[in-house]
């Protein structure tokens, strides 16, 4: 569930966005889920 969000928040890109993924970086305790938000926000960049 937690993952679908991650791409759809990659998928709808913008600041704000970002920042949710950037926020939720710092405290998602599982392995799997931090990759998965470092990869959408890599893909963020523009």
């Amino acid at each position: 569930m937690r993952a679908a969000a991650v791409r759809g928040l990659g998928l709808a890109g913008g600041a704000e966005a970002q920042a949710a993924l950037e926020a939720q970086l710092e405290r998602e305790p599982s392995a799997s889920l931090r990759e998965a938000i470092q990869q959408r926000l890599t893909q963020m960049q523009p």
